[in-house]
C-alpha cells in the first residue's frame, strides 16, 4: 500500500462541489446561515428605530432569551407584545412561537396585540421570552 511518513503531509480528501473546496453540504449550511441572517434584520427593520432611553414614552426591557442569553431593547410603550416576540426572534434567527413572561409577580403574555402601556410594565423591566 501507499503509506505516509509521520510528519509528513497527509492526503486530501478530493473536493467535490464546485472550485474552493467547498462540497454541497458547507454550500447549503452557510445559504442557511445567510438566509437566516437576512430574516432575522427583516423582522428587526420591522420595529423601527429604536427609542432613546430618556424618552418617556419608552420602555427598557431587559429579555432573558431561551438560549440563556439576556438582551437589552428599549420600545415605545405603543410597541406590542408581538413586537418584543418579533425581537426575540431575530436575536434567535428563529421563528419559533414565543410567550414573554415578567418574573415577579408572574404574568405570562402572549396576546401579539397587547400594547405595552397595558402590560403595567415599569419603565425598566426584565422579562423572559
Amino acid at each position: 500500500g501507499k503509506g505516509v511518513r509521520l510528519g509528513g503531509v497527509s492526503p486530501q480528501k478530493p473536493s467535490q462541489g464546485h472550485g474552493g473546496g467547498s462540497t454541497e453540504d458547507d454550500d447549503l449550511a452557510l445559504a442557511l446561515a445567510l438566509s437566516k441572517q437576512d430574516h432575522a434584520m427583516a423582522m428587526s427593520a420591522q420595529l423601527g428605530m429604536e427609542p432613546n432611553e430618556n424618552d418617556p414614552d419608552s420602555i427598557t426591557l431587559n429579555i432573558r432569551l431561551p438560549n440563556g442569553t439576556t438582551k437589552k431593547r428599549t420600545f415605545s410603550k405603543y410597541h406590542t407584545i408581538g413586537d418584543v416576540i418579533t425581537y426575540c426572534q431575530a436575536q434567535l434567527s428563529s421563528t419559533k412561537q414565543m410567550k414573554i413572561m415578567t418574573t415577579f409577580p408572574k404574568k405570562i403574555f402572549t396576546n401579539p396585540n397587547l400594547i405595552l402601556s397595558e402590560t403595567g410594565f415599569s419603565k425598566k423591566e426584565t422579562v423572559i421570552a
